[in-house]
């Protein structure tokens, strides 16, 4: 996860490295150098394939969570059951011989 918020850094650097460069490299004429243009370009790319990337890597961790809290709650679930069995009942009859010694 921090390689892909590095990389979006990265591609946002890049992006306004670009725009910066713009700003420097224009003509005199007022229009923008081309070079300009394509690093500007070449960032808004990258940023769009990083953004598509971390989308993905987001679902991708989402999905393994949402499976390991299932797992969870199913041992969760099987430990409970397993204690159940193990319960005395709280009544019980008494026997012959139990209501003769009590009367």
């Amino acid at each position: 996860m921090a390689r892909l918020a590095r990389n979006l850094f990265l591609a946002l650097a890049a992006g306004a490295a670009g725009g910066a460069a713009a700003s420097l490299l224009q003509r005199k004429d007022g229009g923008v150098h081309p070079t300009a243009k394509r690093a500007v370009k070449s960032g808004m790319l990258l940023y769009d394939r990083l953004r598509g990337v971390v989308g993905e890597a987001t679902e991708t961790m989402s999905d393994i969570v949402a499976e390991v809290q299932a797992e969870i709650e199913a041992e969760r679930t099987a430990e409970s059951a397993g204690a159940d069995d193990h319960v005395v009942p709280f009544e019980m009859k008494a026997t012959e011989s139990e209501k003769k010694a009590h009367g």
